[in-house]
């Protein structure tokens, strides 16, 4: 994915689904969209690679402890 999110594109964004967005705005939108974006691309890279993740999952950690 690699998404790099810029002014430009939260403006046109919100331009195009009608919203309106003030210019002191734009920069905390920014960085959380980066944020969304970044944390998508980790939990990707996560599910692209499931059969290593499967073969440390032990189905004990699951069953509680009496």
């Amino acid at each position: 994915m690699g998404n790099k999110v810029t002014p430009e594109t939260v403006k046109a964004t919100a331009e195009m689904i009608g919203l309106e967005i003030k210019d002191d705005e734009v920069e905390p939108v920014m960085e959380r969209l980066q944020l969304l974006f970044t944390a998508a691309d980790q939990f990707s890279h996560l599910t692209e690679n499931s059969a290593e993740l499967d073969l440390r999952f032990n189905a004990a950690w699951e069953v509680e402890q009496a």
